[in-house]
């Protein structure tokens, strides 16, 4: 299976490449008046406004800097809505056998956009389920469907 890796603080995550549109490089984005630090903006995509929710905030608490390796994600929801991930340290793309990956033993209810671990040389890394990474009623004011379009097997 192919994912692309992404950085947030110490940690590391992986999207899966099937979830994946297209990986834009930074740029300014509108703010818009939603009082919520998780949206980072929209910006036009092909005749299209997208939301882009900032990863490296959701998981730090901190927005994500303007670095070189700092992208926006686009993957595909349900009914073909685009929506934006805004990501530290997206370089590289992993290939991993589905058997080399570890379920989480538990499985809480509000980490479902948490997948199975991979373990490289470098240590660990947690595969990313997109379609539960924002919450319901960021997706409601945004307009978008929580379900994907296609559905990672991860």
């Amino acid at each position: 299976m192919l994912f692309v890796s992404l950085q947030a603080g110490p940690d590391r995550y992986a999207l899966p490449a099937s979830s994946i549109v297209e990986i834009l490089p930074y740029i300014d984005l509108r703010a818009l008046a939603l009082n919520d630090p998780l949206v980072a903006g929209v910006f036009q995509y092909h005749q299209e406004v997208v939301p882009v929710i900032d990863l490296h905030f959701f998981f730090t608490h901190r927005p994500a800097e303007k670095r070189r390796s700092t992208r926006i994600v686009l993957i595909q929801l349900k009914g073909k809505k685009i929506l934006g991930l805004l990501a530290e340290g997206v370089t590289q793309t992993l290939t991993f056998e589905e058997k080399a990956t570890q379920s989480p033993s538990v499985d809480f209810e509000s980490a479902r956009h948490l997948g199975a671990v991979i373990r490289d040389e470098k240590g660990y890394i947690q595969i990313l389920k997109p379609e539960f990474l924002v919450p319901a009623q960021l997706l409601s004011a945004t307009g978008l469907s929580l379900e994907p379009h296609a559905s990672p097997a991860i």
